[in-house]
C-alpha cells in the first residue's frame, strides 16, 4: 500500500504555541479624525510546517513497488542504481521555530463627510533577531 502524508503518527511533533504582544494608542482629533500607533511582537514556539523530504528518504523498491507498478519491479533496483529514486513519501510535518516577527503600524481615518472616509494605513513588519530561529527541531 502506498503510505500518505498524515497515516503514520510522527514522532516528536509538538503542539505549537503563539506569545503576542501589542502595546497601541489611538486619539481622535477634532471630532473627524482617528490616528492610531501599535507596536507589536509575536513569538511562535515550535510552529509545525509541511517540509519536503529528499527523493532517497523513503523510495520505492523491488521489494516494495508502487501500487499499480507495471514495469518488472527489479527496474526499480536499476534506476536507484542510476540515481532515481521513487520517493513513497514527498513531505512531511516538523516542528520549525522558534519563530519571531516584530512590527509597527500607523494608521489614520478621516471623516470627510456624513457618507465618506478616507484612511491611511502603514504597517511595517519584520523578523526579529534571534539564533536558531526557523531551524528544524530534531525528532526525540
Amino acid at each position: 500500500m502506498a503510505s500518505c502524508v498524515g497515516e503514520q503518527p510522527r514522532i516528536g511533533i509538538k503542539e505549537e504555541s503563539l506569545t503576542a504582544y501589542e502595546l497601541s494608542c489611538t486619539g481622535t482629533f477634532g471630532g473627524r479624525t482617528t490616528a492610531g500607533a501599535a507596536v507589536y511582537l509575536n513569538r511562535r514556539d515550535d510552529p509545525i510546517s509541511f517540509v519536503p523530504l529528499p527523493p532517497d528518504a523513503e523510495p520505492y523498491t523491488a521489494q516494495n513497488p508502487p501500487p499499480g507498478w507495471l514495469l518488472p519491479p527489479q527496474t526499480l533496483t536499476f534506476m536507484a542504481l542510476a540515481g532515481v529514486v521513487l520517493p513513497r513519501t514527498a513531505f512531511t510535518y516538523v516542528n520549525l521555530g522558534p519563530t519571531q516577527q516584530v512590527g509597527a503600524e500607523l494608521w489614520v481615518d478621516r471623516r470627510i463627510s456624513r457618507s465618506a472616509s478616507a484612511w491611511f494605513n502603514l504597517l511595517v513588519a519584520g523578523r526579529a533577531a534571534d539564533p536558531g530561529l526557523g531551524q528544524p527541531v530534531p525528532a526525540h
